[in-house]
């Protein structure tokens, strides 16, 4: 699993005989008899199941506010300093909207830039801060402060964990930590609101003709070329990471069953590609967790699978951890359980009106932030990796992934050493690379 996904999953764990509690269970050990008992109390896929609100849009969007309102304030409640991470988005925008255009208060706010235009959200996020008056501080990462950190990231995460977007989540925290002790984030919003480029691709791709999927699936073929067409879009045309979209786009359109559609439009690396470079690849435990239980509709399936999975198993941990590690208390108001469990009642037709993604959430945002300063392609939280690992992280690779380093009972050494060839030489993804190598240092820094 990690190596496809880049996180490991509950309740699994890398250690044998370690297991994880699962979220929304609870664990009761009887002294009596030394019985252990697991009992779940919460789940997000039984509100998908309920039926479906009936109010009229407007109702429904003064309730909603009205939740995230309070869920907002609840997690000001503290007796230090209080700030907010600021991408730019349309989440962590919300909540800072909220707090300034709604309840009035002057907030800190904190960005991470990167020099990468295709990557950088920092000068969105100023303008943002700029119009709702708060206390922005941002900084724009230098390639040493990815390298000075990259070799900690075991200290940070106990096992491998594959999402590079730790590192500049680790550095946003810790320029934050000098002057603010308790952080609020977005996180959460995608999975509530239908934030993700898959979930409304896949949604549209169980409609459309067959003809036509056929001719999309053709394009696919050529994400290099169309990478380079996207470079001379206009701003408003332009899509970020046009490239690794193609690709996932290709292998959900491989997929017979929508579950495994879905698997493949979430994997970084294709499950053929794990097949060959790893010699122990399970199938059954990646079945059973995507499987579709409870037959949810395609778009709530993939909203609530991504809620079980990406969003508690990958962004939680990510942001959890690296707060943390800095001695920073990180909030998360989105992911206040009366959010979700109001929104998975909301009728498809009103939560993705008009194919219009986080629909909701972006009526209730532009009553605080013109539209137009607001509405941008997303970016997401990413950082140069394809650029960085062929140029001054090189050295990470040749010490890490040399067949004398890696463990022939885990790898097949001759396909790693093919993917580093076509990775160098032909262009591939970066994500195949970085997940080894990322497991590497883990296990080298807690068990050679």
């Amino acid at each position: 699993f990690y190596f496809q996904f880049g996180y490991i999953p509950s309740f699994y764990t890398i250690f044998k005989n370690c297991y994880k509690l699962e979220a929304g269970h609870y664990l009761e050990y009887d002294l009596t008899n030394n019985k252990l008992e697991i009992h779940k109390y919460w789940d997000v896929e039984d509100f998908y199941l309920k039926e479906k609100i009936e109010d009229e849009e407007e109702k429904i969007l003064q309730k909603l506010e009205d939740i995230l309102t309070d869920a907002i304030q609840l997690r000001l409640i503290a007796d230090v300093p209080v700030g907010v991470f600021l991408s730019g988005g349309y989440d962590s925008s919300f909540i800072s909207a909220i707090l300034s255009k709604k309840l009035g208060l002057k907030i800190n706010t904190f960005t991470i830039g990167f020099k990468e235009k295709i990557y950088n959200e920092a000068k969105h996020a100023k303008d943002i801060a700029k119009y709702l008056g708060t206390n922005h501080t941002e900084y724009y990462m230098e390639e040493k402060d990815f390298f000075e950190l990259i070799e900690n990231l075991p200290l940070f995460y106990d096992e491998p964990f594959g999402d590079s977007s730790a590192l500049p989540t680790i550095i946003v925290s810790r320029m934050a930590r000098k002057d603010v002790k308790v952080v609020l984030s977005g996180d959460g919003g995608d999975e509530t609101f239908i934030g993700y480029s898959k979930h409304f691709a896949l949604y549209k791709l169980a409609k459309i003709n067959p003809v036509f999927k056929i001719f999309l699936k053709s394009i696919t073929y050529f994400p290099e070329q169309f990478e380079k067409i996207n470079e001379i879009l206009p701003k408003s045309l332009k899509q970020s990471n046009i490239k690794e979209r193609l690709i996932k786009l290709r292998r959900a359109l491989d997929g017979k069953s929508i579950e495994e559609k879905f698997i493949n439009a979430s994997s970084y690396v294709s499950p053929k590609d794990v097949k060959m470079f790893l010699k122990v690849y399970e199938t059954e435990i990646i079945e059973e967790l995507f499987k579709n239980k409870h037959n949810l509709n395609i778009l709530e399936y993939m909203l609530a699978k991504d809620y079980k999975l990406f969003m508690k198993d990958d962004v939680l941990v990510k942001v959890d951890r690296a707060t943390m590690g800095v001695s920073l208390e990180g909030r998360e108001p989105l992911l206040d359980h009366r959010i979700i469990e109001y929104v998975a009642r909301v009728p498809i037709n009103i939560k993705y009106k008009n194919g219009v993604n986080k629909y909701l959430l972006r009526k209730i945002l532009y009553k605080y932030i013109p539209q137009n300063l607001i509405d941008k392609p997303k970016t997401g939280f990413q950082i140069p990796l394809d650029k960085w690992l062929k140029g001054n992280l090189k050295y990470l690779l040749d010490r890490y992934l040399n067949k004398n380093k890696l463990d022939n009972t885990i790898f097949n050494i001759k396909e790693v050493e093919k993917a580093l060839e076509n990775f160098f030489n032909k262009g591939g993804s970066p994500y195949k690379i970085w997940f080894i190598l990322v497991f590497q240092m883990w296990k080298e820094r807690w068990f050679d």
